[in-house]
């Protein structure tokens, strides 16, 4: 068995309160002769042990207890992971945008294809100290069954001289959009940032569902195969965002904001 130097410390420290204890407990039920002077700073010894223990045990993570929110955080991730959708998307504000823009049927086809995600932290930024609105960075895995189109594969070899072959794919992309009934106008307005993450052709037929309001995901599904015919798994460390805000008591996820 290997041992770490804080393992050796942790031990040798345990060994030292047990026989500080064991000595102490014994002389005071009189089983062992110890002098009183020596009795007492025994004595005094456990004490100063037992509250050092209690001090480091407190602060130690066995006794550590995150804030709601971010409990809040933590719970909304591991249920996409389950892919309890709809519990995930009860801790996400009534009254946001967010909400708004993405109806539950939409935000649960967001994520249908996602295979795993592994939260990997949870880290608190500033202006937590506001008891009222929280705001978290959180990186976790994804692995995900991306929607893809053929001759949009290599978007993020993208360079600055291939720009008008670019914008042709794209009208391209437009053309058959509009062709199965979705808004030419989220094609038009897509950023150069929206076509560079890494399952941005996932992210494009989210964006045509969500701006043609549809609430048929069968037909909303078979539209978007037309567009994006095959599919393929990736893997990807994200990174987001969360503003949380309190509403009678109980925390709520405001907003995402993606990592650049």
């Amino acid at each position: 068995m290997n041992l770490d130097h804080a393992e050796v410390l942790f031990y040798t420290f345990v060994g030292i309160f047990v026989c500080t204890a064991a000595l102490t407990l014994l002389g005071l039920a009189g089983c062992i002769t110890i002098r009183e002077g020596y009795l007492k700073a025994l004595f005094t010894s456990l004490l100063l042990e037992v509250v050092a223990g209690i001090v480091a045990l407190y602060k130690s993570e066995l006794l550590y207890r995150p804030p709601d929110s971010q409990v809040v955080v933590q719970d909304f991730y591991e249920s996409i992971s389950k892919r309890d959708f709809k519990h995930a998307y009860s801790l996400i504000d009534p009254e946001s945008g967010f909400r708004k823009n993405y109806p539950f049927e939409i935000f649960k086809e967001g994520y249908g294809g996602t295979i795993g995600l592994n939260l990997l932290a949870i880290a608190p930024i500033a202006n937590n100290a506001k008891d009222y609105n929280h705001e978290y960075a959180v990186y976790y895995y994804d692995q995900i069954n991306m929607r893809t189109r053929p001759d949009l594969d290599d978007l993020l070899a993208i360079r600055f001289k291939n720009l008008t072959n670019l914008v042709s794919k794209i009208e391209r992309l437009k053309q058959d959009a509009v062709a199965v009934g979705f808004k030419a106008s989220t094609i038009d307005d897509l950023t150069f940032h929206q076509l560079s993450i890494i399952n941005s052709q996932d992210r494009i037929a989210n964006l045509l569902v969500r701006d043609s309001k549809m609430t048929d995901m069968t037909d909303a599904d078979e539209k978007v195969s037309v567009l994006f015919p095959e599919n393929r798994t990736i893997r990807a460390v994200r990174s987001y965002q969360l503003s949380l805000t309190k509403v009678n008591k109980h925390w709520y996820i405001e907003r995402f904001t993606e990592g650049k």
